[in-house]
C-alpha cells in the first residue's frame, strides 16, 4: 500500500447491548495524554516515532506505569523492525514513521490506533486497554459478550458488509474473515466499535484499510 493511502470506512448498524461496558469497575474514567515525539537513526533510515504518554492526577502509578511502558514498548519493536527488515534495502526517499493515536479516552477504556508507514508499505494495528489494570481488552469485552459469540457475530456482518460491496474486496474475503478471526482488530471510539483486518488480507493493498463500524 501507498503512503498517506485513506482509510475507507463501511458502516454496518449492529447494536451492541450493554454498550457501557467496562466503565463501571474502571478504576479511572479517563486520563491525560501527551504525545511524545523522537526520531532513529537505523543505518542510513531515519525513523520518526510518536507514541501517547498519559497520566492521572488519581493514585494509580502501577495503571500509569503499565500503558506507558506498553505504548514505549511498540514503538521500540517498530524501530528494530525497520532495522531488521527495512534498513539493508530501504530507498533514499523511502518515510519510515510510526503513529499511535489515542482515539477514546473515556468510560474505563484507552484505545489506541498504530499506523506504520514502511516505505511502500503500510501496517495498522488496533487495541483497547482497560483503565482498571492497563490489560488489553478482548473483543468480548467490549462487546458484552462472550468470546466467541463476539467472533460469530463479527463475522456475520463483516460477511454482510463484503457481500454489500463486492468491488472492494478480494473474492474470497468472507472465507478468509470467518477463517482468519484471531487477525481481526478492533477499538472503541465515538462512532462505536472499529473492526479491520491487516491490510491486503481482504481487500487489495491499495484500497487500504476495510474498516466495518459497528454501532
Amino acid at each position: 500500500m501507498k503512503k498517506n493511502v485513506a482509510i475507507a470506512v463501511l458502516t454496518v448498524a449492529v447494536m451492541l447491548f450493554g454498550a457501557g461496558c467496562g466503565g463501571d469497575n474502571a478504576a479511572l474514567d479517563s486520563v491525560q495524554v501527551d504525545m511524545y515525539q523522537e526520531t532513529h537513526t537505523v543505518g542510513d533510515v531515519t525513523v520518526e516515532v510518536t507514541y501517547p504518554v498519559v497520566s492521572a492526577e488519581e493514585e494509580a502509578d502501577k495503571l500509569i506505569e503499565t500503558l506507558n511502558r506498553q505504548f514505549q514498548s511498540d514503538a521500540e519493536a517498530f524501530v528494530d523492525m525497520v532495522a531488521a527488515d527495512y534498513a539493508e534495502t530501504a530507498q533514499p526517499d523511502d518515510m519510515f514513521a510510526y503513529q499511535a493515536d489515542v482515539l477514546f479516552n473515556e468510560n474505563g477504556m484507552l484505545s489506541i490506533v498504530e499506523g506504520q508507514c514502511c516505505g511502500q508499505d503500510y501496517f495498522q494495528y488496533a487495541a483497547t486497554y482497560s483503565l482498571t489494570d492497563g490489560e488489553k481488552m478482548t473483543l468480548g469485552e467490549l462487546m458484552d459478550m462472550k468470546e466467541d459469540k463476539a467472533e460469530e457475530t463479527i463475522i456475520k456482518q463483516f460477511g454482510g458488509v463484503i457481500q454489500s460491496y463486492p468491488d472492494a474486496f478480494n473474492d474470497d474475503a468472507a472465507d478468509y474473515v470467518a477463517s482468519h478471526i484471531d487477525e481481526v482488530q478492533y477499538y472503541r471510539y465515538s462512532e462505536g466499535l472499529g473492526v479491520f483486518f491487516p491490510v491486503g488480507t481482504i481487500a487489495p493493498e491499495e484500497m487500504g484499510v476495510q474498516e466495518m463500524v459497528m454501532q
